[in-house]
């Protein structure tokens, strides 16, 4: 083996384990959420699993797309953009599941500092008052009550964080290919190819060159 082939092996092994790491952090998390969304313990391992499952065949699908963009065959390029669709249709599922777990830690954090925090005192002091205004008792009442996670909806901040994260994370399992050394044949094919367009191009730029037209003086 060549060095260069070697060092095109290191450098994307070096790539696709880093990416493999932070799928590994990002889907982790996402099945966390899909796991505590639920109420039954199966139903949340269920849940856990497709999520882990259809980013697997998101990420695995958006990298088949850009394989079969770089083929040379027509009829296999053509399903490099179905391809592409498909795996971002799977990539819902690991959104929405990551969403909800940050929306989750989120409301833990709010929840915990509340409880440590005098206001809490202060509500469990109101929602006992029998003497405080009804309205105000009511509403120390259900600030007393530990809010629950079961969604998220399209105004949540988590939503728009996770669809970034999951995006971002997507594409660069095609963008970040790092590309093998061309072999001797994709060379010559590839000066073919420009020394063909570049003889296409003058012959269009002779044709459309207009005559110069000389003045002649009358004698």
């Amino acid at each position: 083996m060549k060095l260069f082939e070697k060092v095109h092996i290191l450098k994307q092994a070096a790539v696709t384990t880093l990416l493999v790491a932070l799928i590994v952090v990002l889907e982790s998390k996402s099945a966390l959420g899909a796991y505590h969304a639920q109420t039954d313990h199966w139903a949340g391992l269920q849940f856990a699993a497709l999520s882990l499952v259809s980013a697997l065949i998101a990420f695995v699908g958006f990298g088949l797309a850009g394989a079969l963009r770089d083929d040379y065959r027509p009829h296999v390029r053509s399903r490099a953009r179905i391809a592409r669709v498909v795996s971002l249709a799977f990539l819902a599922i690991p959104v929405v599941m990551l969403a909800t777990s940050v929306k989750i830690d989120n409301r833990e954090r709010t929840w915990a500092a509340y409880t440590a925090s005098p206001a809490y005192t202060a509500d469990q002091a109101t929602a006992q008052d029998m003497m405080t205004d009804r309205y105000e008792r009511q509403a120390a009442q259900q600030r007393l009550v530990e809010p629950v996670v079961t969604g998220v909806d399209l105004l949540d901040a988590e939503l728009w964080i996770a669809l970034f994260l999951q995006g971002l994370l997507i594409f660069a399992s095609d963008a970040l290919r790092v590309p093998r050394p061309m072999t001797d044949a994709e060379f010559e094919h590839l000066k073919r190819s420009l020394a063909a367009k570049k003889a296409a191009q003058t012959r269009k730029q002779r044709r459309t060159k207009k005559p110069d037209l000389k003045i002649v003086k009358a004698s």
